[in-house]
């Protein structure tokens, strides 16, 4: 089970993704609101909430596949692949 400090430490960091997703929103700067969904997704991934990760990955798969940003796609996939490879899903890795 997930102790206080951990999951302090996680809640804080959804807040600050969520601030983040906002003022990318508000300055209309989509390479910024791409990565900030990537490491969204990231903090749902280690919080263990796999739902909200595969959204947030796949909030920033877009982004980066609309804007032909290969980084952001190669690392959203990389994380993608990490989520899979914890729920037990080795076969959807590959």
């Amino acid at each position: 089970a997930p102790t206080a400090p951990k999951i302090i430490r996680n809640n804080t960091a959804r807040a600050e993704c969520d601030r983040a997703l906002d003022a990318a929103r508000r300055g209309d700067a989509a390479a910024a609101l791409g990565e900030v969904h990537r490491t969204a997704g990231l903090v749902a991934r280690e919080a263990g909430d796999f739902a909200a990760a595969e959204e947030r990955f796949a909030e920033a798969e877009a982004i980066a596949l609309q804007r032909q940003d290969r980084l952001l796609l190669a690392e959203t996939l990389r994380e993608v692949a990490e989520r899979r490879r914890r729920q037990g899903r080795n076969r959807d890795v590959l």
